[in-house]
């Protein structure tokens, strides 16, 4: 469920991004006028999208990884593998939140130029995205250690 309700935002976000970009090489093409907002509102709203798109990838274990060794190994050996990477991933989950959680105070007195939102809502979607991918994570390695525990 949360996973669909995702991909519905990201599907949102990525077609208001290109309904504004449409409308503002329209409008600057035959009217000869430009929205104001487009940048910046294409640049914050693609961080949202990335983050969120980046959730999704690794809810279906997507992301680009070298399994040359993994490929060499033992079933068996290849699942600690797996746990081990997913550990790391977890340690530098776990940096972002702290880093990004951190960083908000100073980004809630900053606000966008053109739209005067506060740059905190664009980059809540560091410490969002990174909780949920954490929780992806975490349920990939109980996973990964259910069947590690039924090769025993």
């Amino acid at each position: 469920m949360l996973i669909r309700a995702i991909e519905v935002i990201v599907i949102v976000l990525m077609g208001s991004i290109t309904v504004v970009v449409i409308a503002e090489v329209a409008l600057r093409n035959f009217a000869g006028m430009s929205l104001i907002i487009t940048d910046e509102f294409g640049r914050n709203v693609m961080i949202w999208t990335a983050m969120l798109a980046a959730t999704l990838v690794m809810h279906e274990d997507g992301h680009v990884r070298i399994d040359l060794l993994e490929k060499r190994v033992s079933p068996l050996v290849a699942k600690i593998l797996s746990v081990i990477a997913g550990l790391v991933v977890l340690f530098f989950l776990g940096v972002l939140i702290y880093s990004s959680f951190l960083l908000m105070p100073s980004l809630s007195s900053q606000f966008t130029i053109t739209m005067g939102i506060s740059v905190a809502w664009f980059y809540a979607a560091l410490p969002i995205s990174a909780i949920l991918m954490f929780w992806l994570t975490l349920r990939n390695i109980f996973t990964a250690i259910k069947s590690i525990s039924d090769y025993r």
